[in-house]
């Protein structure tokens, strides 16, 4: 067998590879970079493969299919429906991956688009134009195009890729949907890469995971007066995506009387708050029996409950969790971080006063792209607690991320004071002053009172959150 290479002079320095030849090729993506191959069928005839060439009419001359690892003999080398001429220099998908975001659905689906006018009766998704050419299963469960012929680089022109998933406000240039693992082919507002995750079908548009607030336990969270704070983007930037939460949409109002025990005031302010160092000491005991009501967080009727010690506060919470039946819990709730006093005013900012919004910084798949709640009271002048407790010794500036536009502290008599200077000699240890300050949150201002067991009579009253949910 004769095998002959026909290089033009400009190409010879650059066409310097090992030509290989196979056999009956099975896996026809599965091809060496910067080689040339070719299927010999019968034994003694003469291959010429021209790099310059375009032998399948594909788009691309042999020598980039060898640079790109594509079957110079097939247009189409992971028969996705897009020729790999189109998929290389049109559009920017794999030729040599069906499913280039890997997010359950094929790259030519995706590119050409699925519409809500293309889902029949039952539910199954057609491509977009006239002849709405139907889907069929292929293999490994996926589905591809059922052409006969895949999609030419000559026949794209100018046409755009319909991009199903868009948000404006953090992708403000048009992405085509092959490259957007966020993408929605089925139109049921779940992304396609979560579908694949939940094992529901991205395009079926009757095949569909509940959100967060549709599950057992969300709508139980709701009906106690709680809405989801959507995550999806970096906060603190430590490089990790925030997650979502639940918080109170109003501050606590009284229900009626109930009497709370506490131990050990040490051991429970490390169980319910969080200080900034690894422990909190104190050296009062005891403190219980006392006499105080049941929080309620759906409502803004009445006074919100103010006048306690911030531990009572956060002993109200955790001694009236949110129980549904035997079956069904709530999410387990404390007071909030001040990072989640943080986190919702970054979710307001933009957006109408109270209300937060997902989409507005980042993307939260357990909500719709326009899923909105209000968390009343929380930009109003209202004082709330917080369960974050700063070590005054040890007090620094505070972390931009913090949302803070000014600081106020108290000294040891109780009273405010617009110093943004801490002096360590104030403080002490006693039943209402240790070395522990409390960061209290009124909307972007921040407060730090002297003493987790100190109870301002008048202003500061709370909230209830989750903590963040777990990935």
């Amino acid at each position: 067998m004769k095998t002959i290479l026909k290089t033009s002079l400009a190409s010879v320095i650059a066409s310097a590879y090992i030509l290989s030849f196979t056999g009956c090729i099975e896996d026809r993506t599965d091809f060496s970079k910067n080689s040339l191959v070719a299927e010999v069928e019968e034994e003694g005839e003469e291959i010429i493969i021209n790099p310059n060439d375009d032998d399948d009419n594909d788009g691309l001359t042999n020598q980039e299919e060898a640079d790109e690892g594509t079957d110079p003999k097939d247009p189409d080398s992971d028969d996705d429906g897009l020729d790999d001429g189109l998929e290389v220099k049109k559009i920017g998908t794999s030729p040599t991956t069906s499913d280039t975001d890997k997010d359950g659905v094929t790259d030519g689906i995706e590119v050409l688009g699925t519409y809500e006018d293309n889902i029949d009766p039952e539910g199954k998704v057609t491509t977009a134009g006239e002849n709405k050419t139907p889907l069929k299963d292929g293999e490994d469960g996926l589905k591809v195009l059922d052409v006969e012929n895949p999609i030419s680089i000559a026949d794209w022109g100018d046409k755009s890729a319909a991009n199903i998933h868009k948000n404006p406000q953090t992708d403000p240039n048009d992405k085509i949907d092959a490259l957007d693992p966020m993408n929605d082919s089925d139109y049921d507002k779940r992304p396609n890469a979560n579908e694949k995750i939940k094992n529901t079908d991205p395009l079926d548009q009757k095949s569909f995971y509940p959100w967060i607030y549709e599950t057992p336990t969300g709508k139980l969270m709701e009906e106690a007066g709680f809405a989801y704070i959507p995550g999806g983007f970096d906060l603190d930037g430590d490089g990790s995506k925030e997650t979502g939460f639940w918080m109170a949409k109003y501050e606590a109002r009284g229900d009626v009387d109930t009497t709370i025990t506490i131990g050990g005031l040490s051991d429970f302010i490390n169980s319910h708050f969080a200080p900034s160092t690894s422990t909190y000491v104190n050296s009062i005991a005891l403190l219980s029996g006392e006499p105080l009501f049941v929080p309620k967080y759906d409502t803004n009727i009445g006074l919100s409950l103010t006048g306690m010690y911030g531990y009572e506060m956060a002993a109200l919470i955790a001694e009236n969790q949110v129980v549904g039946d035997a079956n069904i819990t709530g999410e387990p709730i404390k007071l909030p971080l001040n990072k989640q006093y943080a986190h919702v005013l970054e979710l307001i900012k933009g957006n109408r006063t109270d209300y937060v919004k997902n989409g507005i910084t980042g993307y939260d798949e357990n909500v719709e792209e326009d899923y909105e709640r209000a968390i009343f009271e929380i930009s109003s002048n209202n004082r709330e607690l917080t369960r974050d407790l700063l070590e005054l010794k040890k007090f620094t500036a505070l972390p931009l991320w913090w949302n803070v536009s000014n600081t106020l502290k108290s000294d040891k008599d109780k009273a405010a004071a617009s110093a943004n200077v801490f002096v360590a000699g104030d403080t002490g240890v006693g039943l209402e002053q240790d070395d522990f300050a409390v960061i209290i949150r009124d909307g972007d201002k921040l407060d730090l009172r002297y003493g987790v067991t100190y109870a301002e009579k008048t202003y500061n009253s709370f909230r209830a959150a989750s903590d963040y949910l777990a990935k």
